[in-house]
């Protein structure tokens, strides 16, 4: 029996987009799912097309951009299941624009929270989880760790944390 109120993830919680610049097999199969609990993401019905951007880069010493990523976030929102909540079917994340000079290497990866239920109504859900973007640029001098986190919700908010 499905319980509205409890949001279950279903999918991948991590996977690496991008290794030494390259995309990654994972990265065009991947995808993270917060669903009813008990329920197929097959069964919700009205989900509607959403999309989030954000861009990593690094410069060189002369203000050179040496590494330059897009990322995009498509992500389905708003699905119901027997005509209420709002969850999330599809959330993928993709490597939209790389640019990586000879020097320096990139590795880019995507790591998810459990799903919750940010709605104050146990009969009305809203699906939630938290996103964590994760951008790892290394030279030959030093090493950086960029990372950007993000909700994505059922309703399709996406709020930067």
């Amino acid at each position: 029996m499905a319980d509205w109120g409890v949001i279950e993830k279903a999918g991948e919680f991590a996977w690496t987009v991008l290794k030494d610049g390259k995309p990654t097999a994972e990265a065009h199969s991947a995808h993270f799912r917060a669903v009813p609990q008990g329920v197929d993401f097959t069964q919700l019905e009205n989900a509607q097309n959403g999309t989030w951007s954000v861009e990593f880069w690094s410069t060189n010493l002369y203000g050179v951009r040496v590494v330059d990523l897009k990322a995009t976030v498509h992500f389905e929102y708003g699905a119901t299941y027997k005509g209420g909540g709002a969850f999330l079917p599809s959330i993928m994340v993709e490597a939209a624009h790389v640019s990586v000079l000879w020097g320096f290497s990139l590795d880019f990866e995507a790591h998810f929270g459990d799903p919750t239920n940010v709605s104050q109504e146990h009969n009305k859900p809203i699906a939630a989880v938290q996103l964590n973007l994760v951008a790892k640029i290394s030279s030959f001098l030093k090493t950086e760790v960029l990372t950007v986190p993000v909700e994505i919700r059922g309703d399709g908010q996406v709020i930067p944390l």
